[in-house]
């Protein structure tokens, strides 16, 4: 299976996550996943607390691409562990941060959101999944 090729942005956008959440986390194992051969791995993994977390990062501008088997890897993982979708959506000058569990993702209904692209609202809410 082919993968859709991932934006430039996105990957930047993620790689600043990443560098904040180590910073912010130094004793947690924060593990990015992405290879150009597997498909439908979330893009995160975040152990720490006796807790492991997976997030697929996503920027919408308004919307993006997500494949079947990486819906159905980030539902099978909400239902049997904890996973959510980061999306940074922008419509011109617009910039939001959702967290989106995958049941919602065809909505783009967050459980919650922020202003900008704010990867301290993302952090927080990570610290509160972790304690």
């Amino acid at each position: 299976m082919k993968r859709e090729p991932i934006s430039r942005r996105e990957n930047a956008l993620k790689g600043a996550l990443i560098k904040h959440l180590r910073a912010a986390f130094p004793y947690f194992v924060i593990l990015p996943h992405q290879d150009g051969y597997t498909a439908g791995i979330p893009d995160i993994s975040i152990s720490g607390n006796g807790r492991t977390s997976w997030w697929e990062c996503k920027h919408g501008t308004p919307e993006f691409k997500s494949t079947g088997i990486q819906e159905l890897t980030c539902l099978r993982l909400a239902r049997n562990s904890y996973c959510r979708y980061i999306i940074w959506k922008e419509k011109g000058e617009d910039k939001e941060t959702l967290i989106v569990h995958p049941l919602f993702l065809k909505m783009a209904d967050p459980e919650v959101h922020s202003p900008g692209f704010d990867h301290h609202f993302v952090e927080r809410f990570i610290r509160r999944v972790h304690v």
